[in-house]
């Protein structure tokens, strides 16, 4: 069981995560990165990227978006305006400069995804993303009992 238990946290926890997916970027750490892609993304569904959009995204807080929003623009990979529909609120842009990096980094990713699931097998990745949803699942219950 003590091995099983090993194994299992190796399978799950860093080092192995989608940094070894993501080739290195020696200008952007990993979070900085991860970041650019989430503009991205927002940025194909919605008018405006603001900080509360990213992070209803992911558990960071406001202080640690605000650190990489300011390097990110410090490095030339996002630009920042009043929002037009709300003077109060920050929006979020990818300048060409950004969105041509995290626009190489998709296209790796997608690239590499694509043969990873030849390699394993479609059926085999179907097996792995439900085995991880049932992981995920039962981990968020433990943890919700045992705050009661």
């Amino acid at each position: 069981m003590e091995n099983l238990k090993q194994r299992l946290m190796q399978a799950i926890l860093p080092p192995n995560d989608i940094r070894h997916i993501m080739p290195r970027h020696d200008e952007l750490p990993f979070a900085e990165m991860k970041l650019l892609g989430h503009i991205k993304q927002l940025s194909e569904t919605q008018s405006e990227v603001t900080v509360a959009s990213i992070r209803d995204r992911i558990p960071v807080s406001k202080p640690a978006i605000s650190q990489a929003l300011n390097a990110l623009e410090n490095k030339g990979y996002i630009s920042r305006t009043i929002s037009q529909g709300d003077r109060r609120v920050t929006a979020l842009k990818l300048t060409g400069r950004g969105d041509a990096l995290i626009g190489e980094k998709m296209r790796h990713m997608d690239s590499f995804l694509d043969r990873l699931i030849r390699e394993v097998g479609p059926e085999n990745i179907e097996k792995l993303i439900g085995l991880l949803a049932l992981i995920h699942t039962k981990a968020r219950e433990i943890n919700e009992s045992e705050k009661r």
